[in-house]
């Protein structure tokens, strides 16, 4: 800065000098306070607005993603239910091929076979039962896929169907919900070969049950890993470092009082010029 001659009193450019110091150190100050405060460095868009945009996209992707693992998890749950129902089928098919094999010893008499008959009938009627269950209302046995979108972008794959209400062919266990009986040894027989189908089924069904399951923990992990990649991402882009803030903000302070001192000092400038008149 120019010396400027101390005996003006039509202007006092070193006061000007220093009250724009100052208003630059209070701007500072100021804003220095406020990121502080809010523990984020851009409390305005201006400071970076480049990083700024960059934050904004990465914080949506991260709800998104966070959306995409709710779905995730309820279809595990989804999956886990239907290899619950699963499991009791399958121990409802194996004493059903107990008493097929039962029904065919020649010293049992009508009333045994009767009982065995009872047991049966249950057993066909708890099977039917579990093919009608639901989930939120929706039905664990379908024949369609299950569609999940399981990413930020909204893409979908698709989990593969269980559908146990299918014919023994179709690879279900439909036919053994009705239609067959152990009256007799030789309906016993029959009753044996269409279990015995059901039960090769049924361990297909739990068989893509885990591989459902399997592709929902994959893709649980991997949104996890990116979820956590664009978390530090965005951290390094607006948290704050509260060391280096701290030891800028207390630069500010001292730059503020140390300009309020001088414009006290340079206002006082033309006084002196007054007393040289009086």
């Amino acid at each position: 800065m120019a010396i400027e001659a101390i005996g003006s009193i039509s202007n006092n450019r070193p006061a000007d000098h220093i009250a724009r110091i100052l208003a630059d150190a209070t701007f500072r100050l100021q804003r220095s306070v406020g990121r502080s405060a809010a523990g984020v460095k851009n409390v305005s868009p201006d400071i970076d607005p480049a990083g700024l945009a960059q934050f904004i996209k990465f914080d949506a992707q991260i709800s998104r993603i966070s959306a995409a693992d709710s779905n995730v998890s309820n279809a595990v749950s989804f999956s886990q239910t239907q290899d619950g129902f699963l499991g009791q089928a399958q121990s409802a098919l194996n004493r059903m091929g107990e008493l097929s094999v039962l029904a065919q010893d020649p010293t049992k008499n009508s009333g045994d076979l009767a009982i065995y008959q009872q047991e049966f009938t249950q057993l066909q009627d708890h099977l039917s039962n579990i093919g009608n269950q639901t989930f939120n209302g929706m039905n664990l046995f379908s024949s369609s896929d299950l569609p999940i979108a399981g990413d930020s972008d909204g893409s979908s794959f698709s989990l593969g169907r269980v559908n146990l209400a299918a014919s023994g062919p179709s690879g279900g266990v439909g036919d053994t919900f009705s239609g067959i009986s152990i009256s007799n040894p030789s309906a016993a027989a029959t009753a044996l070969d269409t279990v015995s189908t059901a039960i090769e089924n049924l361990a297909s069904l739990r068989a893509g049950v885990g591989a459902n399951l399997q592709r929902l923990n994959v893709t649980a992990e991997t949104n996890s890993v990116l979820s956590e990649n664009l978390s530090a991402a965005s951290s390094r882009l607006n948290d704050l470092d509260f060391a280096n803030e701290s030891t800028r903000l207390a630069g500010y302070k001292l730059a503020v009082q140390s300009s309020t001192a001088n414009l006290a000092r340079a206002n006082s400038l033309p006084r002196s010029t007054i007393n040289l008149l009086a």
